[in-house]
């Protein structure tokens, strides 16, 4: 019977065990749920996985200042891209009766970067030419101020620099230095805000340049008429300086279609006067130039302010043909004026 207790208490004993083991268990459970709560409550306020960062950021803010940009190594050259200087060495030589092109370089600077000179922040840069006594503030004047309001950029030289260019046409009749002065090539940059600038300085040179019609026409005449009636020839001043006159005509004179020509001492001018030209007035053409009668021709260069192409000034020279005997058919000859310093 004591044995049949044993064995009963044994099965008691171990129902107490499994219970007591289910009951530790739970314990764990309960105890690791509230562990888990315990790290996602946080002072009532549950907290999602996503709103836990181990990285976060900062807005940072700076304010740079506006530098002013400056100019520098400005070099002005002429249309065969040689240096122009002052001081007799390598002025701008002038173009008869046309524009001769000036080219001025420059490199801008601004340590603010160099794009802002280029007008991508409200930059540009300008340039003028002019006679040196009328100042960087003169206006357009074709005879002493050229401006360029466009200067072109020519490409970055390094994060705070570019180079620049400035070109202008200068017409022939613009003032020369020995009567005028210098001449400035002047650059200024630009960011929008402030302004930086730099010259050079060349000279001009004077230019002695005469444009006539291309035809001297002395209409018909028989064999020994003289042509006394004076044909009218314009003279135009196509330089940058008051001129006179040398006249010559050709070896052969007029060149006849006959035997006989007409030797060039037949032929006669005077560079003031219309009358009587083979009554004392009047000075034979000759082979080698000569001034005579045309030292006071005094035709002053070109007052033109512009814009558009200057208007010359001109007079008139007069001419006159004694026809000796033995010509006929056609004559023709060639004659030439040569400007000198009035």
């Amino acid at each position: 019977m004591f044995e049949n207790f044993k064995y009963v208490n044994a099965d008691i004993l171990d129902m107490a065990d499994k219970k007591t083991s289910k009951n530790i268990r739970l314990v764990l459970v309960f105890a690791a749920a509230v562990l888990v709560m315990a790290l996602f409550i946080r002072g009532g306020e549950v907290i999602t996985a996503y709103q836990v960062q181990t990285t976060n950021q900062s807005a940072t803010t700076l304010n740079i200042s506006s530098l002013a940009p400056t100019m520098e190594n400005v070099q002005c050259y002429d249309y065969n891209s040689v240096l122009l200087t002052s001081m007799g060495t390598n002025p701008l030589a002038l173009k008869g009766g046309a524009t001769a092109m000036v080219i001025c370089n420059g490199t801008g600077n601004d340590n603010n970067g160099g794009e802002t000179i280029n007008g991508t922040i409200g930059g540009s840069t300008t340039g003028r030419a002019y006679e040196t006594s009328q100042g960087f503030g003169c206006s357009g004047d074709q005879r002493n101020c050229y401006v360029n309001s466009t200067c072109a950029a020519l490409g970055i030289k390094n994060a705070t620099a570019q180079y620049f260019e400035c070109r202008y046409f200068v017409q022939y009749h613009a003032d020369n230095t020995s009567q005028a002065g210098s001449w400035t090539g002047w650059m200024s940059v630009t960011d929008g805000a402030s302004y930086g600038n730099s010259t050079t300085i060349f000279d001009v040179d004077e230019l002695l340049a005469v444009g006539v019609p291309g035809v001297l026409a002395f209409g018909s005449a028989i064999p020994g008429e003289k042509l006394n009636m004076n044909r009218s020839h314009a003279v135009s001043n196509y330089g940058n300086v008051q001129v006179d006159l040398k006249l010559n005509g050709s070896a052969i004179g007029m060149d006849c279609t006959s035997a006989q020509d007409v030797p060039v001492g037949n032929i006669k001018y005077n560079c003031t006067d219309s009358a009587n030209l083979y009554d004392g007035q009047g000075t034979p053409l000759s082979t080698s130039a000569a001034s005579d009668n045309c030292t006071t021709f005094n035709l002053a260069e070109s007052q033109s302010t512009g814009p558009g192409a200057p208007t010359p000034t001109s007079k008139d020279t007069y001419w006159g043909v004694a026809v000796p005997l033995g010509v006929a058919g056609t004559c023709q000859g060639t004659i030439w004026f040569t400007a000198i310093l009035g």
